[in-house]
């Protein structure tokens, strides 16, 4: 299914530009977690998630991002622990 839609484009909230669904199902090494605001109203992005990723991969994807100041005390955290 994915392949079937690679060349289709919409307007990136987040960058501020068009992209094609080729980009948007593979950032970071997974789909990026507006997959389903951005494209949902033009092809079954929920069909092609569950047909790829557990349900609680799919939570994790769709998650809102944590806010920066927790981002950063993970990364210290994982930087202490790699230190060690």
């Amino acid at each position: 299914m994915p392949e079937r839609y690679d060349t289709l484009e919409t307007r990136c909230p987040t960058l501020g530009h068009l992209v094609a669904f080729r980009y948007c199902r593979g950032m970071d090494g997974g789909p990026c977690r507006r997959i389903m605001q951005c494209w949902s109203g033009r092809i079954d992005v929920r069909a092609y998630l569950e047909g790829r990723y557990t349900e609680r991969e799919i939570a994790d994807i769709l998650a809102p991002p944590q806010p920066k100041i927790n981002q950063l005390l993970e990364l210290d955290r994982k930087a202490a622990d790699e230190a060690r």
